[in-house]
């Protein structure tokens, strides 16, 4: 098992811990992740260079990062090519490209930071929270430049840049406040083109973000993800709803919203597959077209296939977090690559950072990070076992993996959370509700165990159910 390729010591090298209560919030941008006995964090004795400033500089003994580039693909455009590019059209004034440029600093998707001089030595993240004030001058800068070139729809968001700075990051993702929701963010444009019975909610509910004060943001979350259809239904996946999310994640490059809600309607796994295959394609193609979405393109090229090393080690060298835990994993077990548990677990550090600001709070500072690398974390913090054999940092890193159930692509995290709330030896009193709220969505009926009817996670979940009885 993989959760035992990396030693409970190796791990300890890392020091922090975290908050015993996963459902508390996260901590602040101020605060670091606390150790478990209270004392001065460690460092290993090879680490990256912390993204966020708080870890420490890199050891002076530790080796270089090694210049690694792809053998089987071939780029047609870097990021930073791409970058270079709109920064020109935008000085010769084109709108469009300046409308690109703002999508590099709007704080959230994969255009974020993409192709962006950060001046940080890899590896790196291309987003960091400290990046957050920098990025929203040349985002009302640049969205400002795109309307006086005549983009009526940069004027609408110029208006607005100031106020949509101070949603949270993940409001202003599913409601596209700072970029065009019809051709940047797949859910919304899938539900606007296959359920025109929602189109005026789910455009009211947008309104809304960009016209009022933060808090009243995210109203249309529940049309977004509502499954269509019911739980004890015989799902069918028609060639017209397949087609409709082929079609939006070719045109957005947004798909992981798409994918969670194939999984959510339990659409047979043999349906599924050519849709699976359409995403790899467009997501492959646009990173080999300069994007920044090589190491997304993995979850549905497939660990077997050739290209997806490749992938990896394009999508980390550009500051993808997706990318670096893809390599990780690789490094951690010698698949493709020199086998380096070491470097391998640097990197599931550097892109599920120790230290991150509240989500909750104003702004859309949450900055790059992997939640399968967080996962990767709580496993290799447990040790593989249940209860966790370090349950304080197997929680913090549980909680990050699964920040809010029932609204993740993939939905296994969120099951291990409420298997370590299952076995968890100091009772709380309230157990059992969290064990279930994490592992069947928050606020579900357990008779229907909503999230735990999705195929992906039909043998965690059995496990998770067995459980079950036990926990007091």
């Amino acid at each position: 098992m993989r959760s035992r390729l990396l030693s409970f010591s190796l791990l300890a090298m890392i020091g922090c811990g975290g908050p015993t209560d996963a459902s508390a919030p996260a901590p602040s941008a101020s605060s670091a992740n606390p150790s478990v006995s209270g004392g001065a964090s460690s460092t290993p004795a090879w680490s990256v260079p912390s993204p966020t400033g708080h870890a420490g500089a890199t050891d002076s003994r530790a080796p270089k990062w090694p210049d690694l580039a792809p053998k089987s693909v071939v780029r047609k455009a870097s990021p930073a090519d791409l970058r270079k590019a709109d920064e020109a059209g935008c000085t010769e004034g084109k709108a469009d490209a300046c409308r690109r440029l703002a999508d590099r600093y709007r704080g959230y998707g994969e255009p974020a930071g993409c192709g962006v001089d950060r001046g940080r030595e890899r590896p790196f993240l291309k987003t960091i929270p400290e990046d957050t004030e920098g990025d929203e001058r040349l985002y009302t800068k640049t969205i400002a430049r795109a309307c006086e070139l005549g983009d009526a729809a940069a004027c609408e968001l110029s208006k607005v840049a100031f106020e949509s700075y101070r949603q949270s990051t993940s409001s202003a993702q599913r409601n596209g406040t700072r970029s065009d929701p019809d051709t940047t963010v797949g859910i919304f444009r899938f539900r606007t083109k296959s359920s025109p019975e929602w189109v005026k909610g789910l455009i009211e509910g947008r309104n809304d973000c960009l016209h009022s004060r933060w808090f009243a943001c995210g109203a249309n979350d529940m049309i977004y993800y509502r499954r269509d259809v019911k739980v004890d239904a015989e799902p069918k996946l028609s060639a017209e709803r397949s087609a409709a999310y082929v079609e939006a994640c070719k045109v957005t490059h947004d798909c992981d919203d798409l994918w969670m809600m194939i999984d959510k309607n339990r659409y047979v796994p043999t349906d599924v597959e050519p849709i699976r295959a359409s995403f790899a394609d467009t997501l492959g193609e646009a990173c080999l077209a300069g994007e920044c979405t090589c190491g997304h393109a993995i979850r549905y090229l497939g660990d077997a296939d050739p290209k997806a090393l490749d992938f990896a080690i394009l999508g980390c060298n550009d500051g993808e977090a997706e990318g670096c835990y893809e390599l990780a994993k690789r490094l951690e077990e010698g698949r493709g690559i020199d086998k380096d548990e070491k470097r391998a677990l640097a990197l599931y550090h550097l892109a599920c950072p120790d230290i991150w600001p509240r989500e909750s709070e104003p702004g859309a500072r949450m900055g790059e990070y992997s939640k399968r690398a967080c996962d990767r974390l709580a496993d290799i913090a447990a040790g593989g076992a249940y209860p966790p054999k370090d349950w304080d940092r197997a929680m913090y890193y549980a909680g990050r993996a699964c920040p809010s159930s029932g609204y993740q692509v993939d939905h296994g995290p969120c099951v291990r959370l409420g298997r370590f709330w299952e076995t968890n030896p100091k009772s709380t009193g309230r157990n059992g509700e969290d064990a279930r709220d994490a592992a069947y969505g928050s606020q579900s009926d357990p008779a229907n165990r909503k999230e735990c009817t999705r195929p992906s996670v039909k043998e965690a979940c059995a496990a998770f159910d067995e459980g079950l009885a036990s926990v007091k």
